[in-house]
């Protein structure tokens, strides 16, 4: 719900003042059963999912809560300090697009997909993503004629047919990450 929750918060402040809106997520385990070292700890999917909602929901900045508390240490947790470190330069690296770039909200068939594209300058990204933890899920999306998305980060790479759309499969949880030019 991460996408709903951003996109609500950044429809109530159009229009208003410049203020960059900052999504603040999970990076520790949490439990509203008992204490929150008894909570999951969400996985490296889990996050970067979370993060590309963001995003797509209207995020600027992304902050992962929490580095270290009375009861937790990101470093301690290998694969995911790991991850996050990569995470976080993937997003860097893609910037441009998320500040400078004009956005267009993808529609797309099933309310477990959530898709945009920026376009800055001659080039465009999409982004495409799987909210299901259980599901994979088909997003059929309409480019160019002749118009290749090349796949970015680990995505895999789409059918593409005559008429210009391409169809993708996402796994759960999965974010694709495609550019045009």
């Amino acid at each position: 719900k991460t996408y709903f929750e951003i996109a609500e918060i950044a429809s109530s402040r159009s229009g208003k003042s410049q203020q960059a809106l900052f999504a603040n997520l999970q990076v520790f385990p949490w439990s509203a059963a008992g204490p929150p070292q008894q909570g999951t700890v969400p996985e490296v999917p889990e996050v970067r999912n979370m993060t590309y909602q963001s995003i797509l929901g209207g995020a600027k900045g992304i902050l992962y809560y929490t580095y270290y508390d009375e009861t937790w240490f990101l470093p301690d947790h290998a694969p995911l300090w790991q991850r996050l470190k990569s995470l976080n330069q993937e997003v860097q690296s893609l910037s441009p697009f998320f500040l400078n770039g004009t956005f267009q909200r993808l529609t797309l068939a099933s309310g477990n997909l959530k898709g945009g594209i920026w376009v800055n300058g001659n080039k465009s990204l999409w982004v495409v993503v799987n909210t299901s933890v259980e599901q994979s899920q088909q997003a059929i999306v309409q480019g160019k004629q002749n118009q290749t998305l090349a796949p970015l980060f680990g995505s895999l790479p789409g059918q593409h047919n005559p008429n210009g759309t391409v169809t993708l499969t996402l796994p759960p949880k999965a974010v694709h990450l495609y550019q045009s030019q």
